[in-house]
């Protein structure tokens, strides 16, 4: 059995309608991409304002991790397709424009990597490392949805 809730996470649950899609077998790595330096609550709240919903939205500076939706659950998130969202786990890094979210301090990423390696999603991007692409295949593992380049390298150590 998976868990659901990854522990220690701040619970905001997404203003969005959830559905359940089962047990995710990838992960689909977003970024905020605001011009301010935004926490996790605060982009958190963004998007319940704007109607879409990720599983998690993690500080990479400061390591907090807010979870606005069940792993297992399934809600909007405009220019994802529906089945490109469905049995994936979604994690948007507040990383600061211009600035890939793989250089900073990544503080927290270990246990947001226990929580995703718990679902038994292994540790590959199947489309290679991430350049400007937004593609995400059926395969199980890592994607990343217009987040620019990023050290897949970093992630995939912790």
């Amino acid at each position: 059995m998976y868990e659901s809730e990854l522990p220690g996470s701040i619970p905001m649950r997404a203003y969005p309608k959830t559905e359940a899609t089962g047990k995710p077998s990838r992960v689909i790595w977003l970024v905020s991409g605001l011009d301010d330096a935004y926490s996790a609550i605060t982009t958190a709240r963004y998007l319940n304002s704007t109607h879409k919903a990720v599983h998690l939205v993690w500080d990479p500076e400061t390591g907090a991790i807010v979870q606005m939706m069940p792993a297992g659950t399934t809600g909007p998130y405009r220019g994802i397709p529906k089945d490109c969202l469905d049995g994936s786990i979604t994690v948007m890094a507040t990383a600061r424009q211009g600035k890939p979210f793989t250089a900073t301090p990544l503080v927290g990423l270990d246990r947001l990597m226990k929580f995703i390696r718990g679902h038994e999603i292994p540790d590959v991007f199947p489309f290679g490392p991430p350049g400007h692409q937004s593609r995400i295949g059926s395969e199980p593992g890592h994607y990343a949805y217009e987040t620019g380049p990023i050290d897949v390298d970093r992630i995939l150590r912790s």
